[in-house]
Protein backbone atom coordinates (compact mmCIF):
# COMPACT_ATOMS: atom_id res chain seq x y z
CA UNK A 1 0.00 0.00 0.00
CA UNK A 2 2.85 2.31 0.26
CA UNK A 3 4.12 2.15 -3.18
CA UNK A 4 0.37 2.99 -3.68
CA UNK A 5 0.41 6.07 -2.09
CA UNK A 6 3.74 7.55 -3.12
CA UNK A 7 2.78 6.86 -7.01
CA UNK A 8 -0.57 8.54 -6.72
CA UNK A 9 0.76 11.38 -3.92
CA UNK A 10 3.50 12.03 -6.64
CA UNK A 11 1.50 11.58 -10.28
CA UNK A 12 -1.33 14.34 -8.54
CA UNK A 13 0.84 16.68 -6.71
CA UNK A 14 3.19 16.89 -10.42
CA UNK A 15 0.13 17.01 -12.28
CA UNK A 16 -1.13 19.73 -9.78
CA UNK A 17 1.90 21.55 -10.85
CA UNK A 18 1.81 21.39 -14.72
CA UNK A 19 -1.54 22.53 -13.72
CA UNK A 20 -0.61 25.43 -12.23
CA UNK A 21 1.90 26.15 -14.85
CA UNK A 22 -0.43 25.62 -18.23
CA UNK A 23 -3.00 27.16 -16.68
CA UNK A 24 -0.77 30.51 -17.01
CA UNK A 25 1.02 29.32 -20.23
CA UNK A 26 -2.17 28.12 -22.13
CA UNK A 27 -3.55 31.86 -22.38
CA UNK A 28 -0.44 33.70 -22.42
CA UNK A 29 1.40 31.56 -25.06
CA UNK A 30 -1.52 32.37 -27.44
CA UNK A 31 -1.64 35.97 -26.61
CA UNK A 32 2.26 35.93 -27.45
CA UNK A 33 2.30 33.97 -30.62
CA UNK A 34 -0.90 36.14 -31.80
CA UNK A 35 1.38 39.21 -31.52
CA UNK A 36 3.58 37.93 -34.01
CA UNK A 37 0.31 37.88 -36.82
CA UNK A 38 -3.10 35.74 -37.22
CA UNK A 39 -0.92 33.29 -40.40
CA UNK A 40 2.22 32.75 -38.12
CA UNK A 41 -0.45 32.06 -35.30
CA UNK A 42 -2.02 29.64 -37.14
CA UNK A 43 0.93 27.99 -38.85
CA UNK A 44 2.71 27.77 -35.49
CA UNK A 45 -0.14 25.90 -33.79
CA UNK A 46 -0.66 23.91 -36.55
CA UNK A 47 2.78 22.31 -36.53
CA UNK A 48 2.35 22.51 -32.26
CA UNK A 49 -0.65 19.96 -32.84
CA UNK A 50 0.67 17.76 -35.26
CA UNK A 51 3.69 17.58 -32.70
CA UNK A 52 1.84 17.17 -29.86
CA UNK A 53 -0.22 14.32 -32.07
CA UNK A 54 3.37 12.33 -32.55
CA UNK A 55 4.14 12.58 -29.25
CA UNK A 56 1.24 11.29 -27.87
CA UNK A 57 1.37 8.17 -30.49
CA UNK A 58 5.30 7.87 -29.31
CA UNK A 59 4.48 8.55 -25.83
CA UNK A 60 2.17 5.73 -26.01
CA UNK A 61 4.59 3.60 -27.72
CA UNK A 62 7.26 4.35 -24.83
CA UNK A 63 4.94 3.81 -22.16
CA UNK A 64 4.13 0.15 -23.30
CA UNK A 65 7.71 -0.40 -24.32
CA UNK A 66 10.42 1.09 -21.89
CA UNK A 67 7.64 1.67 -18.90
CA UNK A 68 5.83 4.54 -17.61
CA UNK A 69 8.30 5.90 -15.47
CA UNK A 70 11.00 6.55 -17.76
CA UNK A 71 8.51 8.29 -20.19
CA UNK A 72 7.26 10.27 -17.36
CA UNK A 73 11.09 11.69 -16.57
CA UNK A 74 11.91 12.10 -20.37
CA UNK A 75 8.59 14.55 -20.91
CA UNK A 76 9.66 16.75 -18.05
CA UNK A 77 13.23 17.49 -19.59
CA UNK A 78 11.39 18.56 -22.73
CA UNK A 79 9.11 20.56 -20.83
CA UNK A 80 12.02 22.53 -19.11
CA UNK A 81 13.55 22.77 -22.72
CA UNK A 82 10.69 24.92 -23.90
CA UNK A 83 9.97 26.98 -20.76
CA UNK A 84 13.73 27.95 -20.99
CA UNK A 85 12.99 28.87 -24.91
CA UNK A 86 10.66 31.28 -22.64
CA UNK A 87 13.84 33.50 -21.72
CA UNK A 88 14.38 34.44 -25.28
CA UNK A 89 11.16 36.07 -27.52
CA UNK A 90 13.05 35.26 -30.62
CA UNK A 91 12.60 31.74 -29.48
CA UNK A 92 8.54 32.01 -28.40
CA UNK A 93 7.91 29.69 -31.18
CA UNK A 94 9.80 27.10 -30.33
CA UNK A 95 8.95 26.98 -26.76
CA UNK A 96 5.29 26.55 -28.14
CA UNK A 97 6.82 23.78 -30.01
CA UNK A 98 8.68 21.91 -27.49
CA UNK A 99 5.55 22.73 -24.86
CA UNK A 100 3.21 20.49 -27.06
CA UNK A 101 6.11 17.66 -27.63
CA UNK A 102 5.98 18.00 -23.44
CA UNK A 103 1.94 18.13 -23.48
CA UNK A 104 1.76 14.73 -25.66
CA UNK A 105 4.38 12.81 -24.50
CA UNK A 106 3.25 11.86 -20.77
CA UNK A 107 -0.50 11.20 -22.27
CA UNK A 108 -0.51 7.94 -21.51
CA UNK A 109 2.01 7.15 -19.12
CA UNK A 110 0.15 9.24 -17.10
CA UNK A 111 -3.15 7.54 -16.91
CA UNK A 112 -2.28 4.00 -17.42
CA UNK A 113 0.25 4.52 -14.23
CA UNK A 114 -2.73 6.24 -12.33
CA UNK A 115 -5.01 2.85 -13.08
CA UNK A 116 -2.32 0.40 -12.41
CA UNK A 117 -1.08 2.24 -9.43
CA UNK A 118 -5.10 1.57 -7.71
CA UNK A 119 -7.44 -1.80 -7.07
CA UNK A 120 -10.03 -1.88 -10.15
CA UNK A 121 -12.31 -0.59 -8.04
CA UNK A 122 -11.43 2.49 -6.61
CA UNK A 123 -10.23 3.79 -10.37
CA UNK A 124 -13.44 5.64 -11.61
CA UNK A 125 -13.10 7.35 -8.59
CA UNK A 126 -9.15 8.46 -8.49
CA UNK A 127 -9.75 9.16 -12.31
CA UNK A 128 -12.37 11.47 -11.11
CA UNK A 129 -9.82 13.33 -9.19
CA UNK A 130 -7.65 14.83 -11.98
CA UNK A 131 -10.27 16.69 -13.67
CA UNK A 132 -10.86 18.65 -10.16
CA UNK A 133 -7.28 19.30 -9.43
CA UNK A 134 -6.63 20.04 -12.69
CA UNK A 135 -9.24 22.95 -13.13
CA UNK A 136 -8.14 23.99 -9.65
CA UNK A 137 -4.22 24.35 -10.41
CA UNK A 138 -5.35 25.97 -13.77
CA UNK A 139 -7.18 28.22 -11.64
CA UNK A 140 -4.84 28.97 -9.42
CA UNK A 141 -2.20 29.11 -11.73
CA UNK A 142 -3.88 31.88 -14.07
CA UNK A 143 -4.24 33.97 -11.32
CA UNK A 144 -1.09 33.64 -9.26
CA UNK A 145 1.44 33.45 -12.19
CA UNK A 146 -0.65 35.97 -14.37
CA UNK A 147 -0.34 38.58 -10.85
CA UNK A 148 3.24 37.77 -11.19
CA UNK A 149 3.64 38.96 -14.82
CA UNK A 150 1.60 41.86 -14.80
CA UNK A 151 3.08 42.69 -11.77
CA UNK A 152 6.75 42.01 -12.11
CA UNK A 153 7.33 41.26 -15.85
CA UNK A 154 6.96 38.51 -18.05
CA UNK A 155 10.37 37.12 -16.90
CA UNK A 156 9.91 36.50 -13.27
CA UNK A 157 6.97 34.70 -14.15
CA UNK A 158 9.23 32.11 -16.17
CA UNK A 159 11.70 31.85 -13.25
CA UNK A 160 8.90 30.84 -10.84
CA UNK A 161 7.67 28.31 -13.46
CA UNK A 162 10.80 26.97 -13.64
CA UNK A 163 11.77 26.49 -10.05
CA UNK A 164 8.28 24.47 -9.87
CA UNK A 165 9.20 22.03 -12.95
CA UNK A 166 12.57 21.22 -11.90
CA UNK A 167 10.93 20.08 -8.51
CA UNK A 168 8.61 18.09 -10.47
CA UNK A 169 11.12 16.63 -12.28
CA UNK A 170 13.37 15.65 -8.92
CA UNK A 171 9.99 14.14 -7.71
CA UNK A 172 9.22 11.78 -10.86
CA UNK A 173 12.88 9.75 -9.80
CA UNK A 174 10.62 8.35 -6.94
CA UNK A 175 7.92 6.99 -8.74
CA UNK A 176 8.08 2.91 -8.31
CA UNK A 177 7.29 1.85 -11.74
CA UNK A 178 4.28 -0.22 -12.69
CA UNK A 179 4.29 -2.03 -15.96
CA UNK A 180 4.22 -5.57 -14.99
CA UNK A 181 6.22 -7.05 -17.73
CA UNK A 182 8.26 -5.91 -20.29
CA UNK A 183 6.27 -5.21 -23.45
CA UNK A 184 6.54 -7.78 -26.61
CA UNK A 185 5.61 -4.91 -28.80
CA UNK A 186 7.43 -3.85 -31.29
CA UNK A 187 7.39 -1.01 -34.28
CA UNK A 188 5.82 -2.99 -36.39
CA UNK A 189 3.19 -4.37 -34.06
CA UNK A 190 2.36 -1.04 -32.70
CA UNK A 191 1.23 0.08 -36.48
CA UNK A 192 -0.68 -3.02 -36.91
CA UNK A 193 -2.69 -2.25 -34.14
CA UNK A 194 -3.26 0.93 -35.16
CA UNK A 195 -4.21 0.00 -38.31
CA UNK A 196 -6.75 -2.77 -36.69
CA UNK A 197 -8.44 -0.18 -34.52
CA UNK A 198 -8.89 2.74 -37.55
CA UNK A 199 -10.43 -0.38 -39.92
CA UNK A 200 -12.41 -1.88 -37.27
CA UNK A 201 -16.32 -1.21 -37.60
CA UNK A 202 -16.56 -2.04 -33.47
CA UNK A 203 -14.26 1.55 -33.00
CA UNK A 204 -15.76 3.24 -36.45
CA UNK A 205 -18.34 5.40 -34.11
CA UNK A 206 -16.41 6.17 -31.05
CA UNK A 207 -13.77 7.30 -33.40
CA UNK A 208 -16.08 9.37 -35.54
CA UNK A 209 -16.98 11.02 -32.54
CA UNK A 210 -13.60 11.81 -31.24
CA UNK A 211 -12.53 13.62 -34.66
CA UNK A 212 -15.93 15.75 -34.49
CA UNK A 213 -15.32 16.46 -30.88
CA UNK A 214 -11.90 17.32 -31.80
CA UNK A 215 -12.82 19.42 -34.45
CA UNK A 216 -14.92 21.15 -32.20
CA UNK A 217 -12.35 21.94 -29.66
CA UNK A 218 -10.27 24.01 -32.20
CA UNK A 219 -11.73 27.21 -30.87
CA UNK A 220 -10.15 26.93 -27.34
CA UNK A 221 -7.04 28.46 -28.73
CA UNK A 222 -8.62 31.69 -30.03
CA UNK A 223 -11.04 32.14 -26.61
CA UNK A 224 -8.14 34.73 -25.19
CA UNK A 225 -7.46 36.47 -28.79
CA UNK A 226 -11.14 36.67 -28.56
CA UNK A 227 -11.66 38.02 -25.31
CA UNK A 228 -8.74 40.67 -26.17
CA UNK A 229 -9.52 41.97 -29.78
CA UNK A 230 -13.51 41.33 -29.51
CA UNK A 231 -14.70 41.81 -26.24
CA UNK A 232 -11.89 44.51 -25.01
CA UNK A 233 -10.42 43.14 -22.52
CA UNK A 234 -7.23 43.38 -20.49
CA UNK A 235 -4.84 41.12 -20.05
CA UNK A 236 -5.72 41.27 -16.18
CA UNK A 237 -9.09 41.02 -16.55
CA UNK A 238 -8.12 37.81 -19.13
CA UNK A 239 -6.59 36.49 -16.56
CA UNK A 240 -9.06 36.25 -13.96
CA UNK A 241 -11.33 34.73 -16.63
CA UNK A 242 -9.72 31.56 -16.75
CA UNK A 243 -9.56 31.60 -13.30
CA UNK A 244 -13.16 31.19 -13.05
CA UNK A 245 -13.06 29.04 -16.21
CA UNK A 246 -10.81 26.68 -14.49
CA UNK A 247 -12.14 27.03 -10.75
CA UNK A 248 -16.65 26.49 -11.93
CA UNK A 249 -15.67 23.38 -13.35
CA UNK A 250 -14.38 21.75 -9.81
CA UNK A 251 -17.79 20.65 -8.53
CA UNK A 252 -19.10 19.51 -11.48
CA UNK A 253 -15.43 17.26 -11.70
CA UNK A 254 -15.59 15.78 -8.13
CA UNK A 255 -19.40 14.14 -8.55
CA UNK A 256 -17.67 12.75 -12.15
CA UNK A 257 -16.65 9.26 -11.05
CA UNK A 258 -20.18 8.88 -9.05
CA UNK A 259 -21.85 9.57 -12.48
CA UNK A 260 -19.63 7.27 -13.96
CA UNK A 261 -20.31 4.36 -12.27
CA UNK A 262 -23.72 5.10 -11.44
CA UNK A 263 -24.70 5.77 -15.63
CA UNK A 264 -22.06 3.03 -17.17
CA UNK A 265 -24.37 1.33 -19.18
CA UNK A 266 -25.07 5.02 -21.15
CA UNK A 267 -22.21 6.67 -21.09
CA UNK A 268 -22.50 7.70 -24.90
CA UNK A 269 -26.39 9.20 -23.98
CA UNK A 270 -25.03 10.90 -20.92
CA UNK A 271 -22.69 12.35 -23.23
CA UNK A 272 -24.72 13.24 -26.20
CA UNK A 273 -26.98 15.41 -23.57
CA UNK A 274 -24.49 17.25 -22.34
CA UNK A 275 -23.04 17.89 -26.04
CA UNK A 276 -26.74 19.17 -27.07
CA UNK A 277 -26.55 21.38 -23.46
CA UNK A 278 -22.92 22.57 -24.40
CA UNK A 279 -23.53 24.61 -27.85
CA UNK A 280 -25.85 27.69 -26.16
CA UNK A 281 -23.12 28.62 -23.71
CA UNK A 282 -20.88 28.72 -26.90
CA UNK A 283 -24.09 30.50 -28.44
CA UNK A 284 -24.21 33.36 -26.13
CA UNK A 285 -20.79 33.66 -25.22
CA UNK A 286 -19.50 34.44 -29.17
CA UNK A 287 -23.01 36.41 -30.22
CA UNK A 288 -23.88 38.81 -27.32
CA UNK A 289 -20.21 39.12 -25.33
CA UNK A 290 -19.17 41.42 -27.73
CA UNK A 291 -22.08 44.15 -27.22
CA UNK A 292 -21.76 42.82 -23.37
CA UNK A 293 -18.92 41.59 -22.10
CA UNK A 294 -20.88 39.79 -19.03
CA UNK A 295 -22.21 37.25 -21.89
CA UNK A 296 -18.55 36.53 -22.19
CA UNK A 297 -18.92 33.94 -18.86
CA UNK A 298 -21.46 32.54 -20.62
CA UNK A 299 -18.48 29.81 -21.91
CA UNK A 300 -17.99 28.67 -18.66
CA UNK A 301 -21.07 26.72 -18.51
CA UNK A 302 -19.38 25.47 -21.60
CA UNK A 303 -16.38 24.38 -20.15
CA UNK A 304 -18.42 22.69 -16.94
CA UNK A 305 -19.94 20.08 -19.05
CA UNK A 306 -16.78 19.38 -21.02
CA UNK A 307 -15.23 18.74 -17.59
CA UNK A 308 -17.38 15.57 -17.67
CA UNK A 309 -17.87 14.59 -21.34
CA UNK A 310 -14.55 14.61 -22.07
CA UNK A 311 -13.52 12.62 -19.31
CA UNK A 312 -16.34 10.05 -19.14
CA UNK A 313 -15.32 9.65 -22.81
CA UNK A 314 -11.78 8.80 -22.02
CA UNK A 315 -12.73 6.20 -19.28
CA UNK A 316 -15.88 4.61 -21.65
CA UNK A 317 -12.88 4.39 -24.24
CA UNK A 318 -9.70 2.97 -21.77
CA UNK A 319 -12.87 0.76 -20.45
CA UNK A 320 -14.24 -0.92 -24.19
CA UNK A 321 -10.41 -0.88 -25.37
CA UNK A 322 -9.17 -3.61 -23.31
CA UNK A 323 -5.52 -4.27 -25.05
CA UNK A 324 -2.51 -2.00 -25.50
CA UNK A 325 -3.89 0.37 -22.80
CA UNK A 326 -1.10 2.97 -23.96
CA UNK A 327 -1.58 2.70 -27.43
CA UNK A 328 -5.56 3.42 -27.15
CA UNK A 329 -5.63 6.12 -24.50
CA UNK A 330 -2.86 8.04 -27.09
CA UNK A 331 -5.31 7.89 -29.71
CA UNK A 332 -8.29 8.93 -27.37
CA UNK A 333 -5.81 12.00 -26.53
CA UNK A 334 -5.09 12.55 -30.13
CA UNK A 335 -8.31 12.86 -31.67
CA UNK A 336 -9.79 14.78 -28.61
CA UNK A 337 -6.87 17.21 -27.30
CA UNK A 338 -4.76 17.12 -30.30
CA UNK A 339 -7.05 17.28 -33.68
CA UNK A 340 -8.02 20.74 -32.51
CA UNK A 341 -4.41 22.29 -33.12
CA UNK A 342 -4.94 20.89 -36.91
CA UNK A 343 -7.77 22.27 -37.15
CA UNK A 344 -6.54 25.81 -36.55
CA UNK A 345 -5.90 27.36 -39.51
CA UNK A 346 -9.49 26.06 -40.73
CA UNK A 347 -10.75 28.29 -37.73
CA UNK A 348 -8.25 30.80 -39.09
CA UNK A 349 -9.44 30.70 -42.25
CA UNK A 350 -13.10 31.44 -40.77
CA UNK A 351 -12.23 33.96 -38.46
CA UNK A 352 -10.40 36.25 -41.09
CA UNK A 353 -13.46 35.30 -43.98
CA UNK A 354 -16.30 35.44 -42.04
CA UNK A 355 -15.20 37.21 -38.54
CA UNK A 356 -14.60 35.72 -35.45
CA UNK A 357 -18.37 35.22 -34.05
CA UNK A 358 -19.29 33.14 -36.90
CA UNK A 359 -15.75 31.35 -36.82
CA UNK A 360 -16.63 30.18 -33.14
CA UNK A 361 -20.07 29.14 -34.36
CA UNK A 362 -19.64 27.42 -37.17
CA UNK A 363 -16.70 25.23 -35.42
CA UNK A 364 -18.86 25.10 -32.37
CA UNK A 365 -21.71 23.45 -34.14
CA UNK A 366 -19.53 20.34 -34.96
CA UNK A 367 -20.63 18.81 -31.03
CA UNK A 368 -24.09 18.74 -32.01
CA UNK A 369 -23.20 16.57 -35.24
CA UNK A 370 -21.12 14.54 -32.45
CA UNK A 371 -24.33 14.23 -30.16
CA UNK A 372 -26.65 13.52 -32.68
CA UNK A 373 -23.72 10.77 -33.91
CA UNK A 374 -23.95 9.38 -30.58
CA UNK A 375 -27.97 9.10 -29.95
CA UNK A 376 -28.11 7.19 -33.75
CA UNK A 377 -25.45 4.73 -32.84
CA UNK A 378 -25.86 3.72 -29.53
CA UNK A 379 -28.98 2.04 -28.17
CA UNK A 380 -27.44 -0.11 -26.00
CA UNK A 381 -23.12 0.23 -24.38
CA UNK A 382 -20.72 -0.97 -27.06
CA UNK A 383 -18.17 -3.66 -26.13
CA UNK A 384 -15.08 -3.80 -27.54
CA UNK A 385 -13.38 -7.11 -28.86
CA UNK A 386 -12.43 -9.89 -26.17
CA UNK A 387 -9.30 -9.21 -24.30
Amino acid sequence: MAWIKRNVAILYGVGYSKGFINGFLTWYLSLRLYDWGLAVFAVVRLAAQVLDSVANLAGGYLADRIGRKPTLIITDVVYISSILCLLKPELLPLAVLLFYVADGLPTSASFVMRIESVPENWRGKIISIGPALSYASYAAGSFALGLVAASHGHTWAVYVILAISAAGLAARFLLIETARRASASTSLSYLRELKTVFTSRIYGRVLAVMTLLGISFAISPFIAPFLKEVVGMSEREIAMFFTLYNLVPIPISLALGHLVDKYRESIPRLMAALLLADFPFTALFALLSPAAPIFAYAMLGSVSLASIYRAALNIYVSDVFKTHRGLLVALNAVLTANLPGVATPLVAALWAALGPTPAILLVAAARLAAAAALLASYGKRSTGPPT
